[in-house]
């Protein structure tokens, strides 16, 4: 599939637009992914938020649907880079349909826990395996080399390159990816990470 490019614009992200970072904006009835860590549950920090409808205006030919919306989950605290961990990243699906409103994570003492809003602009990359923050094509860097496994086959599903407010192990990209079938499916049940170094 061809990659589309995620470019960081100035402004504040509307409701329900693609963006990185800040909080998820969601429907009434949302349950926040987490994991379980010597019986300490852990919630899981949002990445980033992808519109459908905005893809598919990028990328008509794209598998998924053509409304909704993609909730992106990864434990950065613990900042897994192996495709091996299947509790390191969580793909939500929403399909749409219901008022959208931001869901705000804090700490005890009221705190936001997110990271500074990145509003998104998505367009037709002209390369598959371009750097920054993309969805589909290859990972950073990878040019034609094989996935290692167990993603070997998979569907790059987005690439959240480094930041300096959000750097990856060694200036590298954090790369989702998911079974071609299940991506078809629109099936995010198993949906792993890798973190790919920059050569």
């Amino acid at each position: 599939m061809k990659a589309v490019s995620l470019a960081k614009v100035p402004g504040k992200p509307t409701t329900g637009g693609t963006k990185l970072y800040g909080n998820p904006d969601v429907p009434e009835v949302f349950e926040w992914p987490s994991i379980v860590d010597e019986d300490d549950i852990y919630d899981l920090a949002f990445m980033g938020q992808v519109n459908l409808y905005e893809l598919a205006s990028a990328l008509p030919e794209n598998s998924l649907p053509k409304e909704g919306m993609l909730y992106f989950f990864y434990d950065l605290d613990a900042m897994a880079f192996s495709p091996f961990d299947e509790t390191a990243a969580r793909v939500i699906f929403y399909r749409g349909g219901k008022p959208l409103e931001e869901l705000c994570l804090e700490d005890e003492n009221g705190n936001s826990l997110s990271s500074p809003v990145v509003k998104l602009e998505m367009s037709a990359a002209a390369e598959d395996n371009a750097e920054g923050h993309k969805l589909f094509g290859l990972p950073l860097g990878y040019g034609e080399e094989k996935y290692p496994r167990p993603i070997e086959g998979w569907v790059m599903l987005m690439q959240i390159d480094s930041t300096a407010k959000v750097p990856f192990e060694d200036n590298g990209a954090l790369c989702f990816f998911v079974e071609p079938e299940k991506l078809a499916a629109a099936d995010f049940s198993d949906v792993r990470v890798m973190i790919v170094p920059r050569k």
